[in-house]
């Protein structure tokens, strides 16, 4: 199995050649109204699923007293998540499409947009947006919403009932350290030189690139040089140093 979702009383699972297999209650057919055929990813509701076909469409099943199976949009989605008695999926172009129960503004609550990650818990969702940053919207009675975290960095989110969980991006910045140096000239009245001075990456085991600007050699006098220090994933810092 590559994927296994639970509902309030039964679980769904995405087996490793794409077929479904549910077990459970299924009062309302979110066992026995189970599609055939192959499917990218799945997602389990209170008490309906719905899953991505490889061509991104997607199928629900189950209850539909909120419109969670009529309701489902025939748009190709890059991923989807179902709350208790509603879904949310991305779209193809980023944004973010609801649709079933909007008792707390869940599916009318949906923000604007364009999303990397999506979750839904029992009345809310939450998404990441593409700079990083979480959008929460529904049920706040919990805090869901209004308790949300304001800094970027966020990698994957998750959703319970009334509460949510993220993963942030724990890459810390690199540390540029700069020296003045005094250097003697070469024949041609310039040399090279650095005013490194020990600049490092706190995170053990991840490259470190400089660069000077201006990059030399550096002529007679005194030249102001700025030292970028960047890291892998992009996080920088500099610091200034004078070549003599």
């Amino acid at each position: 199995y590559s994927v296994i979702a639970a509902g309030i009383a039964h679980t769904v699972a995405l087996r490793t050649d794409g077929a479904l297999v549910v077990w459970g209650d299924d009062s309302f057919g979110q066992v026995g109204a189970t599609p055939t055929g192959v499917f990218s990813s799945v997602s389990a509701g209170g008490q309906h699923n719905v899953a991505i076909r490889p061509d991104g469409s997607l199928v629900s099943w189950g209850d539909d007293t909120f419109g969670q199976v009529t309701g489902t949009p025939d748009q190709p989605v890059l991923a989807v998540a179902a709350g208790d008695f509603h879904s949310v999926a991305i779209l193809t172009d980023g944004t973010l499409v609801s649709w079933g129960d909007d008792a707390f503004g869940q599916v009318s609550g949906t923000p604007p947009g364009t999303f990397s990650a999506v979750a839904a818990g029992a009345f809310h969702s939450l998404a990441i947006s593409t700079d990083g940053s979480l959008v929460s919207w529904g049920d706040d009675t919990q805090g869901q919403v209004s308790s949300t975290p304001t800094t970027a960095g966020f990698t994957d989110v998750s959703a319970g009932g009334f509460h949510s969980v993220a993963l942030i991006n724990a890459n810390r910045p690199p540390v540029a350290r700069c020296r003045n140096v005094t250097i003697a000239a070469g024949d041609r009245c310039e040399a090279e030189a650095s005013i490194n001075d020990g600049s490092f990456d706190p995170d053990d085991g991840d490259t470190l690139t400089l660069i000077q600007s201006p990059a030399g050699p550096y002529a007679l006098g005194e030249t102001v040089v700025t030292l970028i220090a960047t890291d892998r994933h992009g996080a920088s810092s500099e610091c200034q140093g004078t070549v003599t």
